[in-house]
């Protein structure tokens, strides 16, 4: 590897990105036809081992696919049965993915989840999930077998919809453990509105979301990632002649890993800019695209090194030269907190917990698919706990706590108590 690096950048950066890009549509091939096989005749074996080659896919390259079209045919390819202009943008590996049916029109948020099967102390527990058309399923909420959600459902953000429940047609439902049935939305809808789908897409649209933005979020970070790693790696090919390269391998590592935090930096103001409080954005528009393709780099720049930096000085300085108005003496141990840093303000001594999410952004699944952007601040001493949830527009005023697993709902007030 070190006798034949490239002496162009250029072409190491395409070599490298072509190597990955080759793996990924062999190991998604492999995994579908595989997928299909362990389905006949299961066993306990085959059930485990086609779950295990799920999330091995999933982590290694599909999860760049989410929010595309693209994502939805992998999906496909397993078994799943999902309908036209869907926008899936994070779900987890699915065990059965036969045993997931996805409507038109359907939104599946950030890091939300969707469990055909899972081991419990009675054994292996698996059911059909059914979500129907033009329903929104709200960020990090999770859907358990069995699960029934009719048409013009929404389920809202760290949500679930328990196992063998049925959520009515137009209802709005938030909490877990036990529903809360907040209200029912067809009361506000007339017939017409209530049959359109919000997330229609042209067919120039629906090639982009199936061909371009795919390539752009699987090709551009591993470019970037390339053009990152070059420069170091010559260095320690030319030291590599005199100190044993295993001493020089660490030194590599947090050269190459600093290059593609700045990289990441460059990237988030070219392609994405600086968006301001109470923008909005249509769903399919060229502007979310390009958010979409800088989330990936993200994530492929945290998972290779940035997230080792949570909760770290080095994490606070990245978060500040991405727009974030963050102070000094802060402690961010997220990369969540990175979803949309000029969304953020975090004041003295302000604290956000590990895998803690703040949501900049919003899809409610009115206004004609509408992406709505807005600040978040987190005064004083104010702390947001473990895999908690923020929503735009949410103050935490000085000494305010919210709890692990807690969420603030858009707009409201986190007191301090």
């Amino acid at each position: 590897m070190f006798s034949d690096v490239s002496s162009n950048p250029i072409t190491f950066a395409i070599s490298f990105t072509s190597a990955y890009l080759l793996h990924s549509l062999i190991l998604i091939t492999l995994t579908a036809v595989f997928t299909r096989l362990l389905n006949q005749n299961q066993t306990k074996f085959k059930t485990w081992l086609r779950y295990q080659m799920n999330i091995s896919c999933h982590l290694r390259c599909a999860k760049f696919l989410s929010g595309t079209e693209a994502f939805c045919v992998y999906l496909r390819l397993l078994g799943a049965k999902i309908g036209k202009h869907c926008s899936i943008r994070a779900i987890n590996p699915v065990s059965n993915p036969e045993l997931m049916s996805i409507g038109a029109g359907v939104h599946i948020g950030d890091f939300s989840k969707i469990i055909t099967g899972f081991h419990s102390s009675n054994g292996y527990v698996w059911g059909k999930i059914e979500v129907h058309d033009n329903s929104v399923i709200g960020s990090q909420s999770l859907i358990l077998p069995n699960s029934l959600i009719q048409k013009n459902v929404i389920l809202g953000a760290l949500s679930l919809a328990p196992m063998n429940s049925i959520l009515q047609e137009g209802g709005l439902y938030i909490g877990s453990q036990t529903q809360s049935h907040v209200g029912n939305l067809s009361a506000t809808l007339n017939k017409e509105d209530s049959q359109k789908l919000t997330l229609t897409r042209t067919w120039y649209q629906t090639f982009t979301s199936l061909f371009t933005q795919p390539f752009l979020q699987t090709a551009s970070p591993h470019i970037l990632l390339g053009l990152s790693i070059y420069a170091p790696l010559n260095l320690i090919f030319h030291l590599s002649k005199k100190v044993p390269i295993f001493w020089l391998l660490p030194l590599f590592w947090i050269l190459s890993g600093t290059m593609a935090a700045l990289t990441c930096v460059i990237a988030k103001w070219v392609l994405v800019g600086k968006k301001k409080p109470g923008e909005k954005l249509p769903i399919w528009s060229k502007r979310i695209i390009m958010d979409s393709t800088w989330q990936a780099i993200r994530t492929l720049i945290g998972d290779y090194f940035m997230e080792m930096t949570s909760g770290s000085f080095m994490f606070v300085m990245w978060m500040k030269m991405m727009g974030g108005d963050v102070d000094e003496d802060v402690y961010v141990d997220s990369m969540g907190a990175l979803l949309n840093p000029e969304m953020v303000k975090i004041e003295r001594g302000g604290c956000v917990e590990k895998d803690a999410l703040l949501f900049g952004h919003i899809y409610e699944g009115d206004e004609g698919g509408m992406v709505k952007f807005g600040e978040i601040k987190i005064g004083e001493d104010g702390f947001v706990g473990s895999r908690a949830m923020v929503m735009p527009g949410v103050v935490l005023e000085n000494d305010a706590n919210l709890a692990a697993f807690s969420l603030a709902m858009k707009q409201e007030i986190i007191r301090s108590t």
